[in-house]
């Protein structure tokens, strides 16, 4: 039987309250409990797990991005003498202290003793901590000594997953049996042949007025023999037409923004004044690619020249992205001294206009893979870049989302199987209010330019990927008689929005948890083989 899904079970509607985010669901029963057809649905305890959740309050190796490396052969033998003892917590003391001093060379060379520090908070009880040094171990892990087992099976109660996406739209089609008035979610829409052509379309970026949407294109010059190896990356723009609420068809940026080489990856400051985007192989550049600015005026691009070596390296520096307030720029750089491929970095606009020397995000958003395409929202503070190397990825490349909380980024998640696929997503950027995102994907092949053929698709930012879904939804589905855990799946609807939210399979504790967006109101579904 290709699917045997059956029988709507709990259906009730939920008004989200401030209380939620601390893991409380505010429904009123007698028991706390809600039951219907012998189905539990309860709230777990997951205080000890609440660094998957929220910030740890852990200080982030605040000197990866100061020097190079840490050595102290005195505090490494106090480490050393220290494994003999009985004293547990004076062993994490020392570890630790030495851990969080971390340069950016430590992580190739040391990273056993992250894991170890892991286990040790592990041990301890320290769970969120344990979690947190797991999860850096695993990723900065080159020789693959670091075992994964002792991360697994801590974060397992709480593990909550996607389901696969044709499982998705199968789930759809029973949950519209069910609620035939809730329109179904709108799937990604190609943007057309205005914007796109028959050639690789890539980069969109969306200023902050969410009004121009400017993108790099292959399409030009297309009768030389090895295109992708040539100078026919060019900068194209289109304007939002509000009177249908449509895109007008794509022009070309004038040649004092094309030249003769690569142009590409750009972004407008906020009062859309200047232009921030990527020269490759140019005569006044650093390296193979730089970041150029342009200003305009009087209805011309003029004053075009490099950022400088204080942001640009001699190596490929490309894909800036400019924060909403035009004072902190992001952009991605496989230079020398970071932790591996291409690393995100970032620089601040100074006082006199000029840019500070640019800064490594830290080994919780870079990884020994390639991290690209930074996109920072305003929203909550939220950066979304594209990744090859955090811990879960669907396809080669896919798109994940950070918060910075007040002094430190949390652990990345991964956006889910509506956005990535299993080819490539990294290209995209997301419109003022985190409700839509644009993004290139690869419609064939990996690795090589000439096999990958990207289009530019628009499509809405599922719930748990928005920049405003903050607030946590968990629950433990249990048998009313026999108390144990139930298998099966979640959906959720916005009721408000009628925008559905991606499934979540129940997990082997009968646990579930869904990022949502505060005080709207949802709809849950619990669906299973045998209930």
């Amino acid at each position: 039987m290709i699917f045997r899904w059956i029988a709507f079970i709990v259906s009730w509607f939920l008004l989200i309250s401030t209380g939620l985010s601390q893991g409380n669901i505010p429904i009123k029963t007698s028991s706390g409990v809600l039951k219907q057809k012998a189905v539990l649905l309860d709230v777990p305890d997951t205080s000890q797990y609440a660094g998957r959740f929220q910030s740890t309050g852990l200080v982030q190796f605040p000197n990866a991005t100061r020097w190079r490396f840490y050595d102290d052969k005195k505090k490494l033998a106090k480490i050393k003498a220290s494994e003999g003892m009985d004293d547990l917590y004076y062993q994490i003391e020392l570890l630790e202290d030495y851990v969080t001093k971390f340069g950016i060379r430590n992580f190739r060379d040391n990273i056993q003793m992250v894991w170890k520090l892991a286990r040790l908070k592990e041990l301890a009880g320290d769970t969120a901590a344990a979690v947190f040094y797991y999860e850096q171990a695993i990723k900065h892990n080159r020789s693959q000594l670091v075992p994964r087992l002792a991360y697994d099976t801590l974060v397992a109660p709480t593990k909550s997953e996607w389901l696969p996406l044709d499982t998705y739209y199968k789930l759809l089609k029973v949950r519209k049996r069910m609620d035939p008035l809730i329109p179904e979610n709108p799937v990604r829409q190609n943007m057309g042949t205005l914007i796109n052509s028959s050639y690789a379309d890539y980069a969109p970026m969306m200023n902050h007025s969410d009004s121009v949407l400017i993108f790099t294109s292959r399409r030009e010059n297309q009768d030389l023999v090895d295109p992708f190896q040539q100078a026919n990356e060019e900068l194209y723009f289109s304007v939002k037409d509000f009177m249908d609420g449509g895109w007008q068809e794509a022009e070309k940026f004038d040649e004092a923004i094309n030249s003769d080489v690569n142009e590409g990856s750009a972004c407008l400051s906020p009062d859309g004044k200047t232009l921030y985007f990527t020269r490759c192989n140019s005569p006044d550049g650093m390296g193979d690619c730089d970041i150029f600015q342009a200003t305009y005026d009087v209805g011309k691009w003029v004053a075009i020249k490099s950022l400088g070596p204080m942001v640009n390296s001699r190596s490929w520096d490309s894909q800036p992205n400019i924060t909403a307030d035009g004072n902190v720029l992001f952009f991605a750089s496989n230079r020398f001294g970071g932790f591996g491929g291409v690393d995100l970095y970032y620089t601040q606009k100074l006082s006199d206009g000029t840019w500070s020397r640019a800064q490594n995000l830290g080994p919780v958003i870079n990884t020994p893979r390639d991290e690209v395409t930074p996109f920072f929202h305003s929203i909550n503070s939220t950066l979304y870049f594209g990744t090859t190397g955090q811990l879960m990825n669907y396809g080669d490349f896919d798109i994940m989302k950070s918060r910075w909380m007040e002094n430190q980024w949390e652990e990345p998640n991964n956006l889910g199987p509506l956005i990535n696929s299993a080819t490539s997503e990294y290209y995209f950027s997301i419109d003022s209010k985190g409700a839509n995102i644009f993004y290139a994907s690869a419609k064939r092949g990996e690795g090589i330019h000439e096999d990958m053929d990207f289009d530019l698709f628009s499509f809405p930012m599922p719930m748990e990927s928005r920049p405003d879904a903050v607030t946590k939804l968990q629950g433990i589905l249990r048998d009313s008689v026999t108390g144990y855990a139930l298998r099966g799946a979640v959906m959720v609807v916005d009721l408000d929005n009628g925008v559905e939210i991606a499934p979540k399979r129940i997990n082997e504790k009968g646990y579930f948890e869904f990022d949502l967006k505060n005080n709207n109101r949802y709809r849950l579904y619990v669906i299973g083989d045998n209930f």
